[in-house]
């Protein structure tokens, strides 16, 4: 536990939240903070066992209440820092939130992913997320990046 260069609250080293300590929480990391506040569901999923956080990291706490204001965001952050969680719990937060739930055949999210790896990772995330709030099971479609490189 330590306050690492460049995080804010106490982390680990890799900037990522402590998990499963209450000392040293500071409210304004607290997924209970988050204005919009989130679903009963997603705090719940989050505290639980599948993730276990008590707390979100700095690149969450920057961008899920943006994210949840329909504000464009742009994040480059190291590895673990907790990118994925912070545009998933909005996404999903915002489906079920819609007036007119999805349709079907009807595409709620879009997330494009650089690896096969981090779009299996990704989907695994979401579909535990989104049974968290018992939203219709996420689909994914895995498409690898082409690299056409032209003569000079």
């Amino acid at each position: 536990m330590t306050e690492a260069e460049g995080c804010v609250g106490p982390v680990h080293q890799d900037c990522s939240p402590l998990k499963n300590s209450q000392e040293h929480l500071d409210p304004e990391m607290l997924f209970e903070s988050v204005t919009p506040s989130l679903s009963a569901g997603i705090l719940k999923v989050l505290k639980g066992p599948q993730f276990g956080f008590t707390q979100m990291t700095p690149v969450q706490a920057a961008v899920i209440p943006l994210f949840l204001r329909h504000k464009d965001v742009c994040v480059q952050a190291e590895t673990g820092s907790g990118k994925t969680l912070a545009f998933l719990i909005p996404m999903v937060e915002m489906l079920m939130r819609k007036e007119i739930p999805l349709k079907r055949n009807e595409i709620g999210g879009l997330v494009i992913s650089p690896t096969r790896e981090l779009a299996i990772q990704t989907h695994k995330i979401a579909t535990t997320l989104c049974e968290a709030v018992e939203l219709p099971k996420v689909i994914i479609i895995i498409l690898l990046q082409v690299f056409i490189f032209w003569p000079l």
